[in-house]
């Protein structure tokens, strides 16, 4: 019967297509993502405003998670923000809970530089930027055009997201493994 034959990799490709489809499932992230070479810089998102909008000469604080998936250290040595005056990074140096302005946030190989701990206890990066002086009207929901420049791998291109109001901690606890240099 030539049926079976016909049937029989037709049943077996079936069964195997039988599980939940998770394409669209939400990875937990609320920012943009971008590449240059093995260094990634992931979940690139504005703080979210008080009153739903950031106005002309507000300052904002940009949370981001940098990757350095190569063999060889680098690190971040720039950030430009073409709509506002200055994009400054910070870093707690001292691990104690106060983070000051760095010129550099070095990355080490095949690292995010930082233990970020188990998804139930995150802390946060020990680093951030503050964008100060914005030019334009800005609205939770729409995106804020940046580049991250590092020594070794290029400029990486994101736009951030402006987070629509959310809980956020009192309390940031860094996560610290690197000494910055301190500008």
């Amino acid at each position: 019967m030539r049926v079976l034959p016909i049937a029989a990799p037709v049943l077996i490709l079936l069964a195997a297509c039988g599980g939940e489809v998770r394409e669209n499932d939400d990875l937990g992230t609320l920012g943009d993502h971008g590449r240059a070479g093995p260094v990634e810089v992931l979940n690139v998102h504005v703080e979210p405003p008080a009153d739903d909008r950031y106005v002309p000469g507000d300052d904002v604080v940009v949370r981001f998670t940098m990757v350095n998936g190569g063999d060889r250290p680098d690190e971040l040595t720039a950030v430009n923000v073409p709509g506002a005056d200055k994009a400054t990074v910070h870093w707690d140096a001292e691990c104690d809970g106060t983070a000051e302005a760095v010129r550099t946030v070095p990355l080490p190989p095949g690292t995010t530089g930082v233990d970020v701990g188990p998804p139930d206890e995150r802390r946060h990066q020990p680093y951030y930027l503050t964008v100060t002086g914005l030019d334009d009207l800005t609205v939770a929901g729409t995106t804020l055009p940046m580049s991250f420049t590092f020594a070794q791998a290029g400029t990486v291109e994101v736009d951030a997201m402006v987070a629509i109001d959310r809980p956020r901690p009192t309390d940031y606890e860094y996560a610290c493994s690197v000494e910055p240099s301190v500008g």
